[in-house]
């Protein structure tokens, strides 16, 4: 019975890679307002919006901008930054 369980949990989880996407397929879409986030068109017709910033060669992707522009500014306070998209100090 412990088996089941363990093997339905390996089951559930999925490996991300740092790429999730094909590089051949995806072509980029004009700039945004945010900073450090850029929007990709896949071949499927789905749109992804990376976080990326070169300095740390950090990168991430979202379903929306907003989410990716947050994605940095919580990045650069983890790294004793300012925010720089949506976060702001009090």
């Amino acid at each position: 019975m412990k088996d089941d369980s363990k093997k339905n949990a390996t089951e559930q989880c999925t490996i991300v890679r740092r790429s999730a996407f094909p590089k051949s397929g995806k072509k980029k879409l004009p700039k945004g307002k945010y900073k450090n986030v850029y929007s990709y068109a896949l071949p499927n017709g789905q749109i992804v919006h990376q976080s990326y910033i070169s300095k740390y060669k950090w990168s991430a992707y979202h379903d929306s901008e907003k989410k990716a522009a947050i994605a940095v500014d919580k990045f650069l306070i983890n790294k004793g930054k300012e925010p720089i998209n949506v976060l702001v100090r009090k």
